[in-house]
């Protein structure tokens, strides 16, 4: 069989049957057996390319074949001199027994000569048959060798010409690699400068504390760049406070953030600082006109023109009037929400369910008023908080979760709080990537 899967070149197939056979005749001392095992190994990887195995195999084949003709000598041997013993002892009773039978000896002598000539030419024969096999065999391993050296020098042409394309695709990465490097530095050093010019344009902790001293601005970017931002501005006896979403982190988010803070700050100096509705109409008109964000097609209902519509980005909002004569807030969101928090105890105004640009629902931005006392807190944060995942079970932290931590951390001092808030974020994310954007602005009303 083994011989047919390597006439077939399969050779895996045969190499399997002649190992079995090989480990049989070794187990049941079979020396004939295991000596033409050995020459189809060495034929098999001889055939096969595998120059070493087939050389160790064919010395393996002539060591078995020398054993084999070494035994058989040693026997003729024996018998040879079993027979010369046995004759020799016949001739010593005959010579005693009769003097008749000294020409019987004669001639039994003679014919043991005889014989023993034919053995001797029969050794001789065996001599010189065992020469003959041993320059077959010499000349067997001179072949196997020239086909070694062969198969050596091919694979040494390839593994120079391998190391040489090895080297050119290595100075070509090396290349590559200074390219990406210089490249990417110059990305990140871009970046950097965004951060900046991001940064120089978020209110500083001054200009908050110059119209509400007590404050805190939690804001953790998820990358160099973000997409949050958050606004103050004083206007007569108002104070407007904003926190915003944008569409996206790192460089697009950061791009949608100054263009939302430019918007702001125009819109709010236009007059508006008594009516955060009304800025998140004229934002939304804003974001809709520079982001062409208009319906071309044929489709008359709203939802399918909303579909149509190629651009969607804009951002999610919480905007708040503070009227610090009476203690009045006016609060409108989009999507975003503002806690109030007095006595450890949250309340929730929520924003209007639609984002400040193009959207399926394109109502009005609505107004809620409350009167707060001096004491009371106010929260406004995107959702890159309660949307992180980590804890012991890799879920979100939860709204409802944060909305009561606000409550717990209310009384306590601005510093305070932002230490807690931000030691329970890091807590909770632990060895979690940072899912987005952070912002939390909490304001202590002082009247």
């Amino acid at each position: 069989i083994a011989k047919i899967y390597t006439s077939q070149d399969r050779y895996r197939e045969a190499e399997n049957y002649l190992t079995r056979a090989q480990l049989y005749a070794v187990a049941k001392n079979m020396k004939v057996q295991l000596q033409q095992i050995a020459f189809q190994l060495s034929t098999l990887y001889e055939k096969w390319g595998k120059a070493d195995l087939a050389l160790q195999w064919l010395k393996d084949y002539n060591a078995i074949k020398d054993t084999l003709l070494s035994s058989e000598k040693s026997k003729r041997l024996a018998e040879m001199e079993v027979l010369y013993d046995t004759e020799k002892k016949q001739w010593q009773i005959e010579s005693l027994t009769s003097e008749k039978k000294i020409s019987d000896l004669e001639l039994a002598r003679k014919n043991q000569r005889m014989r023993l000539l034919v053995i001797i030419i029969a050794i001789i024969v065996l001599a010189l048959s065992g020469i003959g096999i041993l320059a077959i065999r010499l000349n067997r391993i001179s072949r196997a060798r020239k086909i070694a050296n062969r198969h050596l020098q091919q694979r040494n042409e390839e593994v120079v010409q391998k190391n040489t394309e090895i080297s050119a695709q290595r100075d070509e990465i090396e290349k590559q690699k200074q390219q990406i490097v210089k490249l990417y530095s110059e990305v990140t050093d871009s970046i950097i400068y965004a951060k900046r010019i991001q940064q120089a344009t978020l209110p500083s902790a001054n200009a908050i504390s110059a119209h509400l001293p007590s404050n805190f601005v939690l804001y953790h970017p998820r990358d160099i760049v973000g997409g949050d931002f958050y606004f103050i501005h004083r206007e007569g006896d108002y104070t407007v406070l904003a926190v915003g979403d944008c569409t996206g982190h790192g460089v697009p988010g950061g791009f949608m953030s100054m263009m939302g803070m430019a918007f702001l700050r125009e819109t709010v100096n236009s007059g508006t600082a008594s009516d955060p509705a009304l800025i998140l109409n004229r934002m939304r008109e804003r974001i809709i006109a520079s982001l062409q964000q208009y319906h071309q097609g044929e489709n008359t209902d709203q939802r399918s023109a909303y579909n149509d519509i190629k651009v969607k980005d804009g951002m999610d909002m919480g905007i708040v009037s503070i009227h610090h004569p009476t203690g009045k807030v006016c609060y409108s969101g989009a999507n975003n929400s503002l806690v109030i928090v007095k006595n450890g105890m949250p309340a929730e105004l929520k924003g209007c369910k639609m984002p400040v640009s193009v959207y399926v629902r394109m109502d009005h931005f609505e107004n809620q008023e409350v009167q707060i006392d001096s004491g009371t807190c106010l929260y406004l944060f995107t959702d890159g908080f309660y949307d992180q995942f980590g804890g012991p079970s890799g879920k979100k932290y939860g709204r409802s979760r944060f909305v009561s931590l606000l409550g717990q951390i209310a009384d306590k001092p601005m510093a305070t709080q932002k230490k807690e808030l931000d030691d329970e974020f890091s807590a909770w994310k632990g060895n979690c990537e940072q899912t987005d954007d952070v912002t939390v602005l909490g304001i202590g009303m002082v009247f």
